[in-house]
């Protein structure tokens, strides 16, 4: 049994079709950019190390991100039963000092 406390969140996940438009928008401008600039030969010569690989592998670790943003915004819960229990008592907490400090003298009366 799955529940998903804030389903509002959901709404968030249409921020990565919007970042992968934006991303072909921007890639077909730099491609007609550096094709007004110089031709392909001596692209090839003036970016020798252009890759293709790394701005889709951006893109795409960026949406894993926001997918898992999302899912931690939704507050997935899993489970085979849901069950309130109700809780009493009074919880106590004793705190001791046993830093070196504690062996000081004091004025009278002393610890």
């Amino acid at each position: 049994m799955y529940l998903l406390e804030e389903k509002i969140y959901f709404w968030l996940l249409c921020i990565i079709p919007v970042l992968v438009l934006l991303f072909v928008f921007l890639s077909y401008w730099r491609y007609r950019a550096q094709r007004k600039y110089a031709e392909k030969q001596m692209l090839s010569h003036l970016i020798p190390d252009r890759s293709w690989f790394k701005p889709i592998l951006k893109l795409v670790t960026i949406s894993v991100g926001i997918l898992f943003l999302v899912i931690g915004l939704v507050n997935l819960k899993a489970g085979t039963k849901i069950e309130t229990i109700k809780r009493e008592g009074v919880d106590i907490v004793f705190a001791v000092d046993i830093s070196k400090s504690m062996l000081a003298e004091d004025i009278a009366p002393s610890r």
